[in-house]
């Protein structure tokens, strides 16, 4: 009976039934064991992304040894010392040698016309050859020019001077501060150590002027005048013997850097991208108020030396050390606001736009030349000098700062290049335009410039914004 058809039907339909509404044992355990991986992948995504943050906040923040960055630094100021020593003699050698104010003007500019020549020659030095070996040549052929600029007086002959002074330019390597900076301080400090850079070098053309007074009245005590030292050539022997001691001192303190690392992508890669993004409108206003600052600091230099030695009948040593005391005003101003002025303003376009209209501002006590008591002429006249010069080192800061976060970090090291050489050449320039510059029309002329800056900066703003992947 148990063997019967329908006993056999009616235990594979219960079998049947019982396979159908068992449960698939394999269905739920991938379900069970991916839980735990997809927990595991989101705390491991969550920890690469903090362990990417804390890096990022890292290299934004990261400064170099002490001793390099000073020495960079110092190197910045002897760079200043040296282009504006001999303005205070620069008439009385030219004159000497027969040459008139335009020439000595000449003489003055061609140290920066000559170091845009400079700039390129020492941005492929430091594309092949290292750092400290680049800074060693060029205080090598510092001390070459300064030497033959002294020994122009033998030789009597002013295309001396010329030859010295172009020979200086090629080797100034004012390249080299904001290149070291670039490469080594994060982009989260690098505006603050740019306001310094601009600070050290503005207080180079304080201690230019003084170190030239203090050499005058020496030499006058000494009584000391003949071919080969007197007070026009004792500059050039004074700055070749402060290049030699800082061969020794690059020597000691100066860490080498790591070579510049050429990027992972293909150049036609980087190259593309660079183009794409390329803002060209912003760049040019970049450039043009990095250029305007130095035209601005060099002609008001030369201005004040030539208006206080022609027209107030100043003394070489007085007109030095007034040159002196109002540069070094200046550069303790940008060294003391330096680190507020980055804390307080995080954008540098911003800062460019704020520096021109403050500098049009400036310019209003310049028009107290025409006062007629020579007390408050020097005073307003003084005090717009002091405030021009003070905004023309922010302008300079904000700028060389900007130019580094236009591009990408693998395609920068041409828009440093171009930033230095845009504010050698404004420094050039501004050594022409002082000497032939009159009472009547400096003022104007300082207000056109920062007028025009802020009118160029105001439209293209847009265009100044840094690059998202620079650093």
């Amino acid at each position: 009976a148990t063997d019967s058809p329908a006993s056999a039907t009616g235990a594979r339909g219960a079998m049947a039934t019982l396979t159908m509404t068992a449960p698939p044992t394999t269905i739920g355990l991938p379900r069970v064991v991916a839980e735990p991986v997809e927990v595991e992948l989101a705390e491991s995504a969550a920890s690469n992304r903090e362990s990417t943050a804390a890096l990022a906040t890292l290299s934004s923040s990261k400064m170099p040894p002490l001793s390099s960055l000073g020495i960079t630094l110092y190197m910045a100021m002897l760079i200043g010392v040296n282009l504006v020593i001999v303005i205070p003699t620069a008439d009385d050698y030219a004159a000497r040698l027969g040459g008139g104010q335009v020439f000595s003007g000449l003489m003055i500019g061609l140290v920066p016309f000559a170091g845009t020549l400079g700039v390129i020659l020492t941005h492929h030095l430091l594309k092949s050859w290292p750092m400290k070996l680049v800074i060693l040549l060029l205080a090598v052929g510092m001390i070459v020019g300064n030497v033959l600029y002294a020994l122009a007086g033998l030789t009597r002959a002013p295309m001396t001077l010329l030859c010295a002074r172009s020979l200086m330019g090629l080797c100034m390597g004012i390249m080299v501060p904001p290149t070291y900076i670039r490469h080594n301080v994060g982009i989260g400090r690098r505006s603050e150590i740019m306001f310094y850079f601009s600070a050290v070098n503005t207080l180079g053309y304080a201690v230019g002027p003084a170190l030239a007074a203090l050499i005058e009245l020496f030499v006058k005590n000494l009584r000391v005048e003949n071919l080969v030292l007197d007070s026009d050539t004792a500059p050039g022997w004074f700055m070749a013997s402060l290049y030699l001691l800082f061969i020794v001192q690059v020597i000691v303190f100066f860490e080498d850097p790591p070579m510049e690392r050429q990027p992972s992508t293909p150049p036609t890669e980087v190259h593309k991208e660079s183009l794409e993004r390329f803002p060209v409108c912003g760049a040019m206003a970049c450039f043009w108020a990095i250029g305007v600052a130095g035209i601005v600091m060099t002609s008001a230099e030369v201005y004040v030396v030539n208006v206080g030695q022609h027209v107030l009948g100043w003394s070489i040593e007085g007109s030095a050390l007034r040159l002196a005391c109002l540069m070094f005003v200046v550069g303790l101003l940008n060294t003391l606001t330096g680190r507020l002025t980055t804390g307080v303003l995080q954008s540098d376009r911003a800062g460019v736009v704020g520096v021109s209209v403050l500098g049009v501002v400036s310019c209003m006590p310049l028009f107290g030349i025409a006062a007629e008591d020579v007390g408050t002429r020097v005073c307003l006249v003084g005090l717009g000098l002091m405030l021009i010069l003070f905004m023309a080192g922010n302008s300079r800061a904000f700028g060389l700062a900007l130019a580094t976060k236009l591009q990408p970090a693998g395609s920068n090291s041409l828009m440093n290049m171009l930033s230095t050489m845009s504010l050698t050449m404004g420094r050039g320039f501004g050594a022409i335009l002082g000497s032939v510059l009159s009472t009547d029309s400096f003022a104007w002329c300082m207000m056109g410039l920062y007028g025009f800056t802020l009118a160029f900066a105001a439209v293209c703003y847009n265009g100044m914004k840094p690059h998202e992947k620079a650093c």
